[in-house]
């Protein structure tokens, strides 16, 4: 069926959001209910190669973790595709930090993050790219990791464009390994990287690296690349346990981080159960 055709199948088409060459809907689909629509274009084939592996991943996972995937479809004339997935009853994390007001509630939201990690860690593939837009948080408080656009298949080629100055990422979130491309470097430990920065923006209400709150540095990927960050013990009442947990994660060079998920969640049931 053509791509026009599915969408006209479908009501209640809303648009998300609209940037570069894709764009986002919320649908009701006479077959799946409600789902998320991903019309867009590729420029050339190593895009569309991008592409098809966030697919073929999503595909093959089952989880609460994840939504589920109903539907790609690829017109070559026009170089356009649509990729069909479940909508996710909630919102994301970016709009809803405050319900994660404590030390427990966001050692307990991470754990549950690794979990969901763990099953794209497992098959040897990093997300590289959590932050708080990409985790939606369902009403009981469960997160949903989504957007596998720019994750790694690590025992898959390189998309990437050798000798590029940086690698895929969203800079304000990325590990300095994805920020300086050192694609050696990169592996479930830059996705241990953004959890660490992703609690401490919790914990602290603001990003950690912004330049405003740390008064030094031209940018937020300076900062990262420069290991400058608000301390977690800068808010009063920080326990030292969690403290150390954060400045764990977030180190500069992944071989001081943790150095496997064990070695993470040992530390998680050694502290808090």
């Amino acid at each position: 069926m053509a791509i026009e055709s599915i969408i006209k199948s479908c009501f209640n088409v809303t648009e998300l959001e609209h940037g570069g060459q894709k764009s986002v809907y919320t649908a009701e689909h006479p077959d799946h209910g409600s789902i998320v629509l991903k019309l867009g274009t590729y420029p050339h084939p190593r895009a569309l190669e991008r592409i098809s592996r966030e697919v073929s991943l999503l595909a093959s996972i089952e989880s609460v973790y994840y939504p589920r995937h109903f539907a790609f479809i690829v017109e070559a004339a026009s170089r356009t595709f649509l990729i069909i997935e479940e909508r996710i009853e909630g919102q994301t994390l970016l709009n809803c930090l405050d319900v994660f007001s404590n030390e427990i509630d966001i050692i307990n939201l991470i754990n549950e993050l690794v979990v969901a990690l763990d099953i794209l860690w497992k098959r040897r593939v990093v997300h590289r790219d959590i932050k708080p837009q990409n985790i939606i948080i369902r009403p009981n408080s469960k997160p949903v990791v989504i957007d596998l656009g720019i994750a790694r298949l690590l025992d898959l080629s390189s998309l990437t464009i050798a000798g590029a100055l940086v690698g895929p990422c969203t800079a304000q979130y990325a590990s300095p390994e994805q920020l300086r491309n050192r694609k050696s470097l990169i592996d479930i430990r830059s996705d241990f990287f953004a959890l660490g920065l992703l609690a401490l923006q919790i914990h602290l209400g603001f990003h950690p690296y912004e330049p405003s709150q740390l008064g030094r540095g031209d940018s937020i990927p300076e900062n990262i690349l420069n290991g400058h960050f608000v301390l977690p013990e800068a808010k009063t009442g920080t326990s030292e346990s969690f403290s150390a947990f954060i400045k764990r994660l977030m180190q500069t060079e992944p071989h001081q981080r943790f150095r496997t998920k064990e070695a993470l969640s040992k530390y998680i049931t050694d502290h808090w159960g």
